[in-house]
């Protein structure tokens, strides 16, 4: 059974999609990292009396993390979308 040009390149669409619903997924679980980390840490702050200069380092810390993963990741997303446009040419 062969398979024609047009459905492997719908198959291969479709994997891409796959591919870009998985990062998608990630970008949330940055983004909800990087919110919830800070939140908390934040929230320690104001009502313990803990030293503010950790505190402030810590979120220093998670929001580096979740920012760099957050650009990785959207950098990835948009090789994807380029193959994608590509594959309808």
């Amino acid at each position: 059974m062969q398979i024609s040009k047009m459905e492997k390149v719908k198959l291969e669409k479709n994997r891409l999609d796959l591919i870009y619903q998985r990062y998608l997924q990630q970008l949330n679980a940055i983004l909800a990292f990087g919110t919830m980390g800070s939140l908390t840490i934040i929230a320690l702050l104001i009502s313990a009396n803990v030293n503010l200069a950790n505190g402030v380092l810590i979120v220093t810390v998670i929001s580096i993390i979740a920012l760099v993963l957050y650009m990785l990741t959207i950098d990835k997303m948009k090789n994807i979308l380029n193959k994608i446009g590509s594959l309808k040419k």
